[in-house]
């Protein structure tokens, strides 16, 4: 007696379980356990398990007076969660900021877009970001995808405009004593 299913099944997907056995005389009973309470009498059958976890799926057939059974483990993998941590979120003028990769899921595929342009970022990169003449806000967003499901997570940084100090003077010259007034120009 064997049966077959997808070995690995992603959170909120329906598993499909059928025999692999041709030969199963009639009339015969069939009992799936599938690991979690629930049960069904049905060849072939599916089943979508309620949370993340690895179960231990048993199928029991008897058929004449005669019982087999076997027993196998079918593991549901939680959904994946992005997350990114940045070594500042605001900064002045020109800035290298380290972004650390801290997503969870298994066989993760990650893409990485910087005001909605994708880039090419690994884990422990750092961006330079700059702001010129105004400050510059930079939206960060990762997306992992494990197969089945996916996962956002967005950061923003502001970078700040270098200020430029600069001032004037209505006089050229002055005498010791004078009084010289200063202008802001910025």
């Amino acid at each position: 007696l064997n049966f077959d299913f997808a070995v690995d099944s992603c959170f909120g997907n329906t598993v499909w379980l059928d025999t692999l056995n041709t030969n199963i005389i009639s009339p015969y009973s069939a009992i799936w356990n599938f690991g979690d309470t629930q049960t069904d009498t049905n060849i072939p059958t599916n089943h979508t398990y309620a949370s993340p976890n690895t179960y231990d799926v048993s199928l029991t057939i008897s058929t004449n007076g005669c019982t087999d059974s076997i027993t196998r483990q079918v593991t549901v993998a939680p959904p994946p969660v992005a997350f990114f941590t940045l070594s500042a979120d605001t900064a002045c003028s020109v800035a290298s900021i380290y972004v650390t990769d801290s997503s969870q899921g298994s066989s993760l595929i990650r893409t990485w877009e910087l005001n909605n342009q994708f880039i090419a970022l690994s884990n422990s990169d750092s961006l330079l970001l700059s702001a010129t003449g105004i400050d510059s806000i930079y939206e960060l967003k990762l997306t992992v995808f494990d197969g089945c499901n996916e996962s956002i997570f967005i950061d923003t940084i502001f970078i700040r405009a270098l200020t430029e100090a600069n001032f004037g003077y209505a006089q050229d010259t002055i005498c010791s004593g004078d009084t010289l007034d200063l202008n802001n120009l910025r």
